[in-house]
């Protein structure tokens, strides 16, 4: 199928996360023929945060030459996808304590725990086992955003309704507080987890269309 010059979608992959777990949603955009993307950020690269062996990972070696990488970083990578596909014409809140999900290890990189019950609640056991065994680790992100996307662009949310991590009530929270600083969002509702990529991935590329489409005809403005 022919790609649509029109719909391109980079995905930001989350904290611990390869891009991995996110290749059946790009593959399910591609066979609608939208372009996707999900470079590794930097942030959770093995080969960036110094843990020896990637296939067997120690946690608590000592600091990277200049520390873990950062928020900057990983806003590098997304940009180095972003640009030319701009130029082609083609168009995080901190927490005081750590949740029961997160373990920190000795300079501080951080691990996630039981990630079959929080991240892939809706997968079977064998497919929730084969996603855990692709995360890997992040450093406490402390980057101040410099610039209000928010307050820019068209903003939609896609409210997990079954999600571990983040439970709805503190999704729909983060939205009025966010709604309230910079304008309305578009919120959409899905029965998933808080891996809809690979949970609903059917319903995750529906919702991107129509966002997309709505924007195209005027029903959302920002």
């Amino acid at each position: 199928m022919s790609q649509r010059s029109d719909f391109v979608v980079v995905i930001c992959h989350g904290s611990f996360h390869t891009p991995a777990p996110y290749v059946p949603l790009m593959e399910a955009l591609q066979a609608r023929g939208i372009a996707a993307y999900c470079p590794q950020l930097p942030t959770s690269d093995l080969a960036r945060l110094n843990v020896g062996d990637v296939n067997n990972p120690d946690f608590n070696r000592e600091l990277p030459a200049g520390g873990y990488p950062q928020g900057e970083e990983a806003a590098e990578t997304v940009l180095a996808v972003l640009k030319p596909l701009v130029e082609a014409g083609k168009e995080r809140s901190s927490v005081t304590t750590r949740p029961p999900y997160m373990t920190e290890h000795k300079h501080g990189l951080l691990t996630l725990v039981d990630e079959e019950r929080y991240l892939f609640n809706c997968l079977d056991v064998a497919d929730a086992k084969k996603w855990a065994a692709t995360l890997t680790a992040s450093p406490d992100l402390t980057t101040k955003l410099k610039n209000d996307a928010y307050a820019a662009l068209p903003c939609g949310y896609l409210v997990l309704d079954q999600d571990r991590m983040i439970p709805r009530e503190l999704q729909e929270h983060m939205i009025r507080l966010q709604a309230s600083k910079t304008g309305d969002f578009t919120v959409y509702h899905c029965p998933a987890d808080h891996s809809p990529q690979l949970s609903w991935i059917q319903g995750v590329v529906d919702t991107a269309v129509d966002f997309v489409g709505k924007i195209k005809t005027g029903q959302i403005q920002k």
